[in-house]
């Protein structure tokens, strides 16, 4: 039996993916609660934080691509949020995908929501998931993808090449006109186009190539941020940690591209920048750069003095010296406006491509 159609994106039940989602963070919490208790406390491969997390939002990228392609979005949903419970059960990632099809099997007949060939069909996209050389049955493709996309949009490596290949795949998925045509002298390098496209993925609302000679910097801008911003000095995002005006503005000499972009609202600009920096990186633009915007967020409490996650701080534009604003309106975007009967104002960030 074929994986069931289903091409309408309100045709997605919630109802039976709630009943699973809840059962697994239920169980989570169990294990959560027993190993508090433990006199030496477990050693998991992956914290109990995260398998909430990646159940949750690689069902959700589970759910648009099956949309996409045609395929039951119910049930590559329900698939995508109990493909780890093997390594939530045991805390070990090795063999996790082969040790998760018993778990997954006696909770959903536990649930008594789901008939035999959809148990089936869910089970062995949960034993073959980690084979991403290997193509499978719809949902096993849709929850191998969703796999790889969430882990690398939440930073993480991808050390194979089955994986990037993945990547890539999906990246492709979503190329559209969206996207703004690139200028002649780049618009046949594909490395640069998907950097566009993942910005936009992402949730950027425009995305330019420009040239880092329209990046403006100078001294004041930084004065407004020792007198204008409470975090001065409190986060390794920002001055005086940061190069200052003159030391950016070298660094912007050393690349020929640029992609300047906004999305309506701050969102996470930085970690969107990062992102498509760290994609120019994998496909050999080693010297790619990113700029955010805002303090960094990575951390609750920021220590300036020991950044716990340097691999991921991306300084933001105006701790750098960049004048934001004048940068924006020189590279013809607007500042704000209103949308809808709301007023908003766009947030920005930058990539250097080399």
């Amino acid at each position: 039996m074929t994986d069931m159609k289903k091409t309408a994106p309100d045709g997605l039940r919630t109802d039976r993916l709630l009943a699973v989602q809840y059962a697994m963070l239920t169980q989570i919490n169990a294990l959560e609660i027993k190993e508090r208790a433990m006199a030496e406390p477990s050693h998991r491969d992956e914290t109990l934080h995260w398998e909430r997390v990646h159940l949750a939002s690689s069902a959700r990228i589970a759910k648009d691509m099956a949309v996409q392609r045609g395929v039951d979005p119910e049930l590559a949903s329900i698939a995508c949020a109990l493909h780890d419970i093997g390594r939530i059960v045991t805390g070990k990632q090795k063999d996790h995908a082969h040790q998760g099809a018993e778990p997954a099997r006696k909770l959903l007949e536990r649930l008594n929501l789901f008939t035999e060939e959809e148990i089936r069909i869910i089970t062995t996209a949960v034993y073959n998931h980690t084979d991403k050389d290997v193509i499978g049955s719809e949902i096993e493709e849709i929850v191998k993808d969703a796999d790889v996309v969430d882990c690398f949009e939440f930073g993480m490596e991808l050390p194979r090449e089955e994986q990037r290949a993945r990547y890539r795949r999906y990246l492709g998925e979503h190329f559209s006109d969206s996207v703004e045509t690139l200028p002649a002298e780049v618009q046949n390098t594909s490395s640069i186009s998907k950097a566009l496209t993942l910005l936009k993925i992402l949730g950027a609302d425009q995305v330019k190539i420009i040239d880092p000679k329209q990046v403006l910097t100078a001294p004041w801008v930084a004065f407004k941020c020792q007198y204008g911003c409470s975090l001065y000095g409190k986060n390794r995002c920002c001055p005086p940690f940061t190069p200052d005006y003159a030391e950016t503005r070298s660094i912007l000499d050393c690349y020929q591209t640029a992609i300047l972009f906004h999305r309506r609202g701050e969102g996470d600009i930085s970690s969107m920048a990062h992102k498509a920096m760290r994609q120019l990186f994998l496909d050999g633009y080693y010297k790619a750069a990113a700029f955010g915007s805002g303090a960094c967020r990575l951390c609750e409490h920021c220590n300036p003095q020991d950044c716990c996650h340097p691999e991921q701080a991306t300084p933001s534009m105006e701790a750098c010296g960049i004048d934001v604003i004048g940068t924006a309106k020189a590279c013809g975007y607007e500042i704000g406006g209103t949308a809808d009967g709301e007023d908003f104002v766009n947030f920005f960030g930058l990539v250097l491509v080399e």
